[in-house]
């Protein structure tokens, strides 16, 4: 048998690719710089559990912690923001809940 008729025959067996261009969450983006974190842009070292007015940012209208994709920091960072917003709960500086709206 040639060698091209043994190709053909394993291709045969092969699942066509599917090409999904509509399907954004597949697609990575390149080339293009990612926005700043907050603590980038006004060049915050050192996050602090005593600093309410920082952690307050990261903190959800329900007081839920946001996640990174909306906060923009790295994983460490966003741990450390984590944690201090957990240390500051602990000691009574931020509430664990927010108050529910009125219906």
């Amino acid at each position: 048998m040639a060698q091209h008729q043994i190709f053909d025959r394993f291709m045969a067996f092969q699942k066509p690719r599917q090409r999904n261009s509509s399907n954004s969450a597949t697609r990575i983006r390149t080339g293009m710089a990612r926005k700043p974190s907050y603590l980038e842009e006004h060049g915050i070292k050192h996050i602090d559990y005593k600093d309410i007015k920082l952690l307050q940012r990261f903190i959800g209208a329900n007081g839920r912690i946001l996640p990174r994709r909306l906060t923009r920091l790295d994983r460490q960072e966003q741990r450390l923001m984590t944690l201090a917003i957990k240390r500051a709960r602990h000691i009574a500086l931020l509430p664990f809940v927010q108050e529910a709206e009125a219906f």
